[in-house]
C-alpha cells in the first residue's frame, strides 16, 4: 500500500529523490507506464539540475525555482489515484484554456495537473539534442560542393564543437547540451582548401529538428600571377598575352603578370594560354588557381 503521508514528508524534508524512487517502485509494480515515464523525467531533470549547478550554467536561485516546480509536480503525482495511470492526452486537454465549472476545489486540481504537464514538457526540453548542417554552394541547397571532406565548426560562446562532413555533404552534431537550445551560434567551415562560409559573421538559431543551411564558396579564385621567361636564355619576357578564355593581360618588362579573373569565369582549376609573336603558343591545363602559387612559364622561340 502506498504511504502518501511518508512520501510527502520526504519531499518536505528535501529528499525528493527518495520519494521518486518509492513512487517508481509502485508504478513499476502496478504497470503504470505513464506515471513511470513522468517520474523518470522528473528524476532526470533533478540530476540535470544538479549538474548545471556544478558546472555553473545556472544560479542557485534558478536551481531552487526549478526544484520547487519539480516538488509541486511530485506532490501532485503523490495525490493521484495509486491504482490509476496518468493520461497525458487528458493532461494536455486539461492544461488548455477552456470553460470550467465553478467548483471551489477544481482550480487547485487544475493547477497541480498543469504543473505536472508543464514539468513533463520542460523535462523533454532538457534532453540533449542533435543538429544537422547542410553544406551547400552559392547556387542553392542542392549544390553540395563538399562531400566527405572538411568539417563544420560550431561556436556557442566559449563552447566549440566540430563535426566532419559526410558523403551527403552534411555535418551531424550529436548530443548538444540542452542549455544551448534556442541560442544563437556562429557556424563556420574548416577545410584544407580555401572554401569558406559565404556569410562568416552570421548567427544561426539552434533548435531540435530544424537544420541549418551553410552556404560556402571557394575563395582565392579571382586571380593568377607569375613570371614568364625565354626557354633558351632565361631572359624575362614582356608583352606576353596571358588569357583565360576572354580575360586577358600582358606581362611587364620583368616578365611578371597578374590576371584578374571575372566572377563569371572563376573556378578551382583553369586552362591558361600564353601567346607572344615569335614564340610558340603554349597552354597550361588544370592550373590550381585556388592555391595562389606563382606560375613560372618558359616559352620556346619559333624555329
Amino acid at each position: 500500500m502506498l504511504n502518501k503521508k511518508k512520501l510527502k514528508k520526504l519531499v518536505a524534508a528535501g529528499e525528493s529523490g527518495a520519494a521518486i524512487s518509492e513512487l517508481l517502485k509502485h508504478a513499476r509494480a502496478k504497470g503504470l507506464t505513464e506515471l513511470e515515464n513522468t517520474l523518470v523525467l522528473l528524476e532526470a531533470r533533478m540530476e540535470h539540475n544538479d549538474r548545471e549547478i556544478r558546472q555553473g550554467a545556472i544560479t542557485r536561485e534558478q536551481a531552487d525555482a526549478l526544484q520547487n516546480r519539480i516538488n509541486a509536480a511530485l506532490l501532485h503525482l503523490i495525490d493521484q489515484d495509486p491504482e490509476r495511470d496518468l493520461d497525458l492526452a487528458e493532461l494536455a486537454q486539461v492544461a488548455a484554456p477552456k470553460p470550467i465549472r465553478r467548483n471551489w476545489w477544481l482550480p487547485l486540481s487544475l493547477a497541480g495537473i498543469m504543473v505536472a504537464y508543464i514539468i513533463a514538457k520542460d523535462l523533454m526540453n532538457a534532453k540533449p539534442f542533435g543538429l544537422t548542417v547542410f553544406v551547400h554552394g552559392p547556387e542553392g541547397v542542392e549544390q553540395r560542393l563538399l562531400r566527405s571532406e572538411g568539417k563544420v565548426v560550431l561556436h556557442i560562446g566559449q563552447d566549440r564543437r566540430e563535426a566532419g562532413i559526410n558523403e551527403k555533404g552534411e555535418a551531424d552534431f550529436k548530443e548538444i547540451p540542452a542549455r544551448f537550445r534556442g541560442k544563437k551560434a556562429r557556424i563556420v567551415l574548416d577545410h584544407p582548401q580555401p572554401y569558406q562560409s559565404t556569410h562568416p559573421d552570421s548567427m544561426y538559431l539552434l533548435l531540435p529538428g530544424r537544420p541549418v543551411y551553410l552556404e560556402v564558396s571557394l575563395r582565392n579564385t579571382d586571380r593568377i600571377f607569375g613570371r614568364i621567361f625565354d626557354f633558351d636564355n632565361g631572359a624575362p619576357l614582356d608583352g606576353v598575352t596571358i588569357s583565360i578564355r576572354n580575360a586577358k593581360t600582358l606581362s611587364d618588362e620583368s616578365g611578371y603578370f597578374e590576371l584578374k579573373i571575372p566572377a563569371g569565369l572563376q573556378a578551382k582549376f583553369q586552362k591558361v594560354a600564353f601567346q607572344k609573336p615569335g614564340y610558340v603558343f603554349s597552354e597550361l591545363d588544370s592550373v590550381p588557381v585556388h592555391t595562389q602559387q606563382e606560375l613560372q612559364m618558359l616559352l620556346h622561340r619559333k624555329q
